[in-house]
Formats: structure tokens, C-alpha cells, sequence
């Protein structure tokens, strides 16, 4: 680890900005912004010269503190695990077709 010692942070920030990436092109849950914050998080504790342990220290309570803060701070209908008719519960709509399995459905005349 000596070969990478002045340049950690370097590591750390390369870490978080690929996380970011495979999370807007690949992932899309937004879940994953939250560890690459905690490594970004990390990157500035090493930017700083602190040990090893308190890198990973800050990486690991960034993780948890960004991913409870995403869970809770979300709009609550993007809490409900939806699937693509589930907003259509208890309204009145016109079956336009039958396909098996699910169908289409006509709602407010948008099929």
C-alpha cells in the first residue's frame, strides 16, 4: 500500500465517480449514489492524511447514513414496490383487448 499512499484519495474519488456512473447508465435504483457519496466521503478523509481505518470508517458510516437518508427522506409513492398496473386498483377501466397474461386496458381513454 505504500505505492498508493500520496494518491488514496485518488482511488477513493475514481471509486466513487465509477459507482456514479454504473448507477445513472446501468442500475438506476439510486441506491448505489449513496455508496459512492460515502466514497467520495472517504476520498476527502484520505485528501486529509488520515489513517487507513478511518477511511474505511467514514466510507462505511457514509454508506449507512446515505442509504438511510435515501430511504427516508423519498416521496412516500416511490416507497410502494409498483409494478405497471398498480395504480389502476380500484378504478374503473375497459378491457381493449385480451393477451395473455395481463392484457391492456383502456383508462381515461390513454390504452
Amino acid at each position: 500500500m505504500a505505492i498508493f499512499h500520496d494518491s488514496i484519495w485518488q482511488l477513493w474519488f475514481m471509486m466513487a465517480c465509477i459507482i456514479i456512473v454504473i448507477e445513472i447508465t446501468l442500475v438506476n435504483s439510486y441506491y448505489l449514489i449513496a455508496v459512492a457519496f460515502a466514497a467520495g466521503l472517504a476520498a476527502l478523509t484520505a485528501w486529509y492524511e488520515v489513517s487507513i481505518n478511518m477511511q474505511w470508517l467514514a466510507f462505511i458510516v457514509g454508506s449507512i447514513t446515505g442509504l438511510i437518508g435515501m430511504h427516508t427522506l423519498r416521496p412516500p409513492a416511490l416507497k410502494k414496490d409498483k409494478d405497471d398496473i398498480s395504480h389502476l386498483e380500484g378504478k374503473i377501466v375497459t378491457i381493449i383487448e385480451d393477451v395473455s397474461p395481463r392484457g391492456r386496458a383502456n383508462y381515461k381513454s390513454v390504452s
